[in-house]
């Protein structure tokens, strides 16, 4: 569904292709897989199969700066847990 308050894209993590088969790293390292916009209010949204998946070093630290400087930070491994950001967000500009 549409959502007109909120913007979201997803981040490719996937690096460069060079000519050997292999892969250049692009971009930085711990950026989480989703970065939205809701309500002017910045969200990053780390993606995890599951509970037991881990949490790199490097999401951590982005999802600790990105709280420290008033946005909001997750880690998901379900719909719900995305929903009920949003709506935390949205209750707290209403």
């Amino acid at each position: 569904r549409y959502q007109k308050d909120v913007y979201a894209i997803r981040v490719n993590p996937v690096g460069i292709p060079l000519h050997n088969g292999k892969y250049r790293p692009s971009g930085m390292k711990g950026v989480s897989d989703i970065i939205c916009c809701v309500r002017g209010f910045f969200l990053a949204i780390e993606v995890k199969r599951n509970n037991r998946s881990k949490v790199t070093n490097e999401q951590v630290l982005f999802l600790k700066s990105i709280k420290q400087t008033g946005g909001y930070a997750i880690v998901a491994t379900n719909l719900d847990d995305v929903i009920r950001v949003v709506e935390r967000i949205r209750n707290a500009v209403s």
